[in-house]
């Protein structure tokens, strides 16, 4: 069978509901990559997806049957493994969902506006001749320090 003829088959089996199906599990995939954005997890499972889709395409390429068989089977000891390694983060993603509902505030804050408050604040500080420590997050964000930290 030819590329033409598999887009022609799924374009001709695709229907209303198979499109909304598509949709609702596109989203929660987006909502879920969203939320763990920043966080160690997202290292992780980006990590780990490198890994898989690195073993896979070996695997494929040079038709190692094994490797795929394991690939293939290895399904239900990932979701679990994911559950196990994910747990802080699942937990933070629940806690999240349970205090704001659907309304889920994942827009990014404008980079001036931090740098403007921390400069005022470091001017307020000088001013008041007290020291501080002021940390910025990047990739890895701090919610996870933040939530197991002890407040001084």
């Amino acid at each position: 069978m030819q590329v033409p003829d598999v887009v022609r088959d799924v374009f001709e089996r695709i229907d209303g509901v198979a499109v909304l199906d598509i949709l609702l599990i596109s989203l929660a995939i987006y909502w879920l990559l969203l939320l763990l954005r920043g966080t160690s997890a997202w290292t992780v499972l980006r990590g780990v997806s490198l890994l898989l889709v690195g073993a896979f395409l070996l695997a494929r390429f040079f038709d190692l049957q094994v490797v795929n068989w394991m690939l293939e089977n290895m399904v239900t000891g990932l979701v679990i493994g994911v559950i196990v390694v994910f747990q802080p983060e699942i937990r933070r993603v629940l806690d999240r969902l349970g205090r704001t509902g659907w309304q889920l505030a994942l827009v990014r804050q404008d980079h001036e506006y931090t740098v403007d408050v921390a400069v005022r604040a470091a001017a307020r500080l000088a001013r008041q001749r007290y020291g501080a420590l002021i940390v910025f997050e990047r990739e890895t964000g701090l919610q996870e320090v933040i939530d197991t930290g002890v407040e001084l």
